[in-house]
C-alpha cells in the first residue's frame, strides 16, 4: 500500500457528519431528536409526523417465501435444474425464484469449467516446459 494515501478513504459517514454539524451549531443528536417530536406532536408539522411514523414502524422489506425442494447437492447439473424444474411445475418454488435458481447452478457451471480449464493449461504449460528443458 502506498504510504501517501489516506488511510479512511471514505472520510466520515453521513451520520457523523450531521453529528459534526449540529456540535457546530451547540446542539446535541438528542436535542435535534427532542426538536423533531416537538415539530410533529406540538407543532403539527405533518412532514415531521410522517418521519416520525417511519422512523417508528417502517414498511417491512420484501422476503422471498421459504419453501423445501429436494435439491440434489451431490447431483449433476441436469439433475440439480430437473429439480428446479420439478419444483416450479408443482408450485413449491416460485418461477422468478426457478429461474434465479437456474442462474446459479449455470454460474457455478461456469466457474468450474473456467477452473478446470485453467488446470488443463497449467498442466499443459508443465509438459511443454519439461519436453523443451535440454
Amino acid at each position: 500500500m502506498c504510504e501517501n494515501q489516506p488511510k479512511n478513504r471514505r472520510g466520515k459517514d453521513k451520520r457523523q457528519l450531521l453529528i459534526a454539524a449540529l456540535e457546530r451549531q451547540g446542539l446535541s443528536e438528542e436535542a435535534l431528536y427532542d426538536k423533531i417530536v416537538s415539530m410533529a406532536v406540538i407543532e403539527g408539522d405533518s412532514a415531521m409526523m410522517k418521519e416520525l411514523i417511519v422512523r417508528f414502524s417502517p414498511l417491512p422489506k420484501p422476503v422471498a417465501p421459504t419453501f423445501e425442494v429436494d435439491f440434489p447437492d451431490e447431483g449433476t447439473a441436469v439433475e440439480k435444474i430437473d429439480a428446479v424444474i420439478r419444483g416450479i411445475a408443482t408450485g413449491v418454488i416460485p418461477a422468478d425464484l426457478g429461474k434465479t435458481f437456474a442462474e446459479v447452478v449455470r454460474v457455478g457451471l461456469d466457474v468450474r469449467e473456467v477452473t478446470e480449464l485453467a488446470a488443463r493449461l497449467e498442466r499443459l504449460e508443465k509438459l511443454l516446459e519439461e519436453q523443451n528443458a535440454p
